[in-house]
């Protein structure tokens, strides 16, 4: 059985997730918050949030931490544990 605040208590999760949601998305259309690139040591690819990795399925404007867990470098192969952040 599920009670009523059970049901309040994710309908308020479900609404600040979206609110918030909501708040970055404005925020990035607007250039207030920029995404950080990520290098691979190994072959030199860098992956850029603002274009994504589309032919693996990753849509443009995914954040770096964002990314699947077994997601790999397009390039070598490698896991997202050796890439490192572009500092800029």
């Amino acid at each position: 059985r599920v009670s009523v605040e059970d049901i309040l208590s994710q309908w308020e999760y479900n609404l600040q997730l979206r609110c918030a949601e909501a708040l970055l998305s404005f925020y990035k259309r607007k250039g207030e918050i920029t995404m950080d690139k990520y290098f691979c040591n190994p072959c030199g690819y860098t992956y850029d949030p603002e274009k994504g990795d589309p032919e693996h399925g990753i849509k443009p404007g995914t954040a770096f931490e964002d990314l699947p867990d077994d997601w790999c470098c397009p390039i070598c192969g490698v896991t997202k544990d050796m890439f490192m952040r572009v500092i800029q």
